[in-house]
This record gives structure tokens, sequence and C-alpha cells, in this order.
């Protein structure tokens, strides 16, 4: 594993980028498919789990001291255009075999809920 910092680790940008480390669950299928085709879009997409996977156990196995809390993410539509977008690539992925168990639709109601009551809670 390599870790770009230039400092230590966690004293920077890999420290405190504000929920950067995020991995791809499904969005980014329907145009790494049309570039690499399928089988390769998936592994993409497998290969971003893997990282975030990588990352934490480096932390802990090294007792890295940074901030690092696994948790779940929104992602919130504020365009029918990108609502269509995200369901239509997650219906791709999905039909494609990606594992998209992880991923929940919520409605308008449920985000405000889970914004306020905090991200640990869905």
């Amino acid at each position: 594993m390599v870790v770009l910092e230039a400092r230590a680790v966690c004293s920077g940008a890999s420290g405190r980028n504000g929920g950067h480390c995020r991995p791809d669950a499904f969005r980014g299928y329907t145009q790494f498919s049309e570039l690499h085709g399928s089988e390769q879009a998936k592994k993409i997409l497998k290969s971003e789990a893997i990282t975030l996977g990588k990352v934490a156990e480096f932390v802990e196995n090294n007792k890295v001291e940074c901030e690092l809390k696994l948790r779940p993410t929104v992602d919130v539509a504020l365009t029918n255009e990108f609502a269509e977008y995200n369901a239509n690539a997650l219906a791709r992925a999905k039909a494609a075999g990606v594992d998209v168990s992880g991923v929940k639709t919520l409605t308008a109601d449920q985000v405000s809920k889970v914004c306020i009551d905090g991200c640990d809670r869905f």
C-alpha cells in the first residue's frame, strides 16, 4: 500500500479530507462499463471498496493516530436528473452483478430523519 502525504500520515489531506475516502458503490458503473466493458467496470468498483478496507486495516494494524471512522454515507439528489441518473446507474450495476446490497434508496422524509438523527442509524 502507498499513502502519499506531504508530511506524516494523517498530518494533512490523508487525515482530514472531509469524507472523501469513499468508494463508489455503483454510480461509476455506467461510464466504466461503456469505456472498459462490464467485467472491468465491476473490478474497478470492487477495487475501490478493497482500497478503503486496506486503509482501515493499515490504520488499525499500525496504530495510526487519526480520526478514521467507517460509517454509511448519504447522497442527496438535488435534481430530478441526478435522481434518475442514480436510479439508472444502480439498476444497471445491480443487473450486471455488482454487490449493491449495502445501498439503500431513501425517501426525502427518510433522508431528513437520517441527517438529523445521525448517519449511524440507518
